[in-house]
């Protein structure tokens, strides 16, 4: 159990925000069914049903959000690969700046990769802050939640690549003042690369650049 310990505080920390919601609607969940099956108990089977009705709406919004933190420590274990093999790129986190869960796994590999400071400095150059929890397509729209590529994107990350012919070019850091928001409108999708060719370079980076 000791020796699994280490493993499991890095799953929680890759999406330390799905499992605290998962684990609080779970918890509501329990609490509402228990009081449903008190009013059931009591013969009171309107009540119950909409206890329980309650209970599991929660107990559904659990599943999702202990779902997303799998994806994301699928996505840490992806990421954290390809920044060990290629190196440092800006590229390789753009398709990740739009959502504070992938946000936190991509800080986590680009860490224990060894590039921490330049990938909290080139979300930070992006305008984004901890307190920017929801995703952007969220704060655009709130349906985006229902919206099938918003969950393929979610559950199913990594599964587009681009081409292998041309090595990444550089994304480009969108240097905003400081605490100024970040920009919630349209932005192009960036492409996730799969692999890169064999004499690609990785990307120079000084964090104070982007500071």
């Amino acid at each position: 159990m000791t020796a699994r310990m280490p493993h499991l505080l890095r799953f929680m920390r890759a999406a330390p925000w799905p499992y605290m919601t998962g684990l609080a609607s779970l918890l509501l969940a329990c609490a509402l069914a228990g009081l449903g099956l008190s009013h059931l108990a009591q013969t009171n089977a309107a009540r119950a049903a909409i206890f329980g009705g309650w209970g599991t709406g929660w107990f559904v919004v659990a599943l999702f959000a202990l779902a997303d933190g799998v994806s994301r420590y699928r996505e840490y274990q992806r990421i954290k690969a390809m920044l060990l093999r290629y190196g440092y790129s800006e590229r390789i986190l753009e398709p990740l700046a739009r959502s504070r869960c992938q946000r936190d796994a991509a800080l986590l590999a680009a860490s224990e990769a060894g590039h921490g400071d330049c990938a909290r400095a080139y979300f930070t150059a992006l305008g984004y802050r901890w307190y920017h929890i929801l995703p952007d397509s969220v704060m655009r729209n709130p349906l985006a939640f229902l919206r099938p590529s918003f969950l393929r994107s979610s559950f199913l990350p990594g599964k587009k690549g681009v081409r292998t012919g041309t090595p990444p070019a550089p994304a480009r850091a969108h240097h905003l003042a400081p605490g100024h928001a970040p920009h919630h409108g349209p932005r192009r999708p960036a492409a996730r690369p799969a692999a890169y060719p064999a004499g690609h370079r990785a990307q120079e980076c000084d964090p104070s650049d982007l500071a």
